[in-house]
């Protein structure tokens, strides 16, 4: 049986970090806090994806991006910060 990939965007703001997952209605937001970032990536790491991009914005995304560049993600091999 095949499976779908997971591919995972997340837009973010000051005071929050929006998800929306390809091919799956609807999304998830997470407050852009340490509590919030450690929900994200415990929720990141149950959906195993296969890629997550996250947009940069002006540094507010540096916090959340760690997760990425430590291996935060068990399925994902990619992590993507982009413009």
């Amino acid at each position: 049986m095949q499976t779908s990939k997971v591919y995972t965007g997340i837009d973010v703001s000051k005071t929050a970090l929006d998800v929306a997952v390809y091919g799956k209605v609807g999304r998830h937001s997470f407050t852009n806090s340490e509590q919030g970032i450690s929900q994200l990536v415990s929720w990141l790491k149950r959906l195993n994806p296969e890629i997550v991009v996250m947009e940069a914005t002006g540094g507010l995304e540096t916090p959340g991006s760690c997760f990425g560049s430590s291996g935060g993600t068990s399925g994902g091999g990619q992590y993507q910060a982009g413009a």
